[in-house]
């Protein structure tokens, strides 16, 4: 059964500060087009990963919330997955959005 991409979902995270200030967020479904394993400063010593969103149409950086790591290290989380975000924030940093993943359901990691 194939699982079509959210038609908009990039803009809509974008344009949004997050779930909790969007609870009328449907959860959309976006491809992991690239899971990238980043060293941080971080105190916790857990590994962090960035990953490449998108709709078909347009992408944004993200952010995975640590307690996602077991979805990529798992291997449930890899390059071109497609994944249902149903908890996320949208930070801007340097002027970039950078939508950090909080909740996710992987859809789909062969596609």
């Amino acid at each position: 059964m194939a699982t079509d991409l959210t038609n908009g979902a990039v803009r809509s995270l974008v344009q949004s500060e997050g779930t909790s200030a969007n609870p009328g967020f449907p959860s959309s479904v976006v491809q992991i087009l690239r899971v990238i394993k980043v060293s941080g400063n971080n105190n916790q010593g857990q590994d962090r990963y960035r990953a490449i969103l998108s709709d078909g149409q347009n992408f944004v950086q993200g952010m995975l919330a640590t307690q996602l790591n077991h979805l990529v290290t798992s291997g449930q989380i890899v390059d071109n997955a497609l994944v249902r975000v149903n908890d996320y924030m949208n930070n801007l940093v340097q002027n970039k959005n950078v939508i950090i993943l909080l909740a996710v359901e992987v859809v789909n990691s062969q596609y």
